[in-house]
This record gives structure tokens, C-alpha cells and sequence, in this order.
């Protein structure tokens, strides 16, 4: 699995292959990516890992023609209705819960969702408080939205806010419709 954009290969973070060959005496590795060769040097490995399984967050984006999710008690702090939605979502033509009842019950309940702390009310509400003035607020918040089309041709909705000269930022994305929150 690639583990980073890689925009000069035409390989992007998600995106599955198999290890076609290894030439020892150029230092080479080449990985077949849906009937495509690419070439890493030995020192550039640290882009792939191996994914035999991998987690949901990571396939987050990507889609597999089947995906066996394993539904446990004891992972229950993994036992989230949006991770099973994500998860399932992820197999176009197949996806298989394996696991005990009542951990999909607890999942699919969603009971145990746990709320994010972030500024994001404080900044709204003050930014509420502010007139506008172009793009920024008073110098204290910069708001951006924008659409665009990823990799792989599908629109995504981007809306940015970040404070001042902090580092601080959300973003918020959007694909049909749902919008994930990143602090």
C-alpha cells in the first residue's frame, strides 16, 4: 500500500499493489498497480507498507472489490456506527461483518460517540460578533471554501477556517453530501 502522494508516479496514499519484482543489482523494487509497474529505489520503500489488512482509517477513500470487517467486544472502543458505515461503504461488491452480535449492536446503536473538543463554536461565535471585511474576519479568522476533483475524478467540498497567524485550522470535507471534520 502507498503510504503518500506520490504525484511524479501517479501512485496516491490508499492505493493497492502487488510486488511484480526485485532487481538486487539496480536496487529496485517494482509494485504492479492495477497493470502498471512502478519502479522505487530501495531507499524509497518507506513509501509502501505492507497491507495484507489494514485499518478503516486507512482505507478511507479508497474502495476494494471486498472488505471483511471483524466486529469484537474486545475493541470496543472501536465499536462506532460511522467506522462500521466507513468500513462497509469501502467494498464495491462485497462486505462481510465477522464478529459477535451484539458488538454490531453497540456499534450500530452509536451510543458511545465521543464529542471532539475543538475552538470551532468560539470561533463561529466570535466571528459572529465581527463584521465581515473582504475574506478575513478582523484578522482573526480566514474562512476558504472551494470544490475540487481528487485523483480519482470525484468532487470534494473543502471548507477551511483558521485563526489569525496560528497553526490552528479545521477543515471540513465533503463527499455527497457527508462532512468528516479534521482539527
Amino acid at each position: 500500500m502507498q503510504i503518500e502522494n506520490d504525484y511524479d508516479r501517479d501512485v496516491y496514499n490508499g492505493d493497492l499493489g502487488v510486488v511484480s519484482g526485485i532487481d538486487m543489482e539496480e536496487g529496485e523494487l517494482s509494485v504492479d498497480f492495477d497493470g502498471r509497474d512502478v519502479t522505487y529505489g530501495f531507499g524509497e520503500l518507506d513509501e509502501l507498507v505492507l497491507a495484507y489488512a489494514t485499518t478503516i482509517h486507512k482505507s478511507q477513500g479508497s474502495e476494494y472489490p471486498a472488505v471483511v470487517i471483524p466486529l469484537t467486544m474486545q475493541h470496543h472502543p472501536m465499536l462506532q456506527r460511522n467506522l462500521v458505515y466507513t468500513g462497509v461503504t469501502r467494498g464495491k461488491r462485497l462486505a462481510v461483518l465477522v464478529g459477535q452480535r451484539k458488538a454490531l449492536a453497540i456499534a450500530v446503536k452509536g451510543g458511545r460517540a465521543r464529542r471532539r473538543w475543538s475552538k470551532l463554536r468560539e470561533w463561529l461565535a466570535a466571528a459572529k460578533e465581527l463584521r465581515f471585511a473582504g475574506s478575513q474576519l478582523c484578522g482573526l479568522l480566514h474562512c476558504c471554501a472551494r470544490v475540487w476533483r481528487d485523483h480519482r475524478g470525484v468532487d470534494r467540498r473543502t471548507i477551511s477556517i483558521s485563526a489569525g497567524n496560528s497553526s490552528t485550522s479545521i477543515s471540513a470535507v465533503s463527499d455527497d453530501g457527508h462532512w468528516a471534520r479534521s482539527c
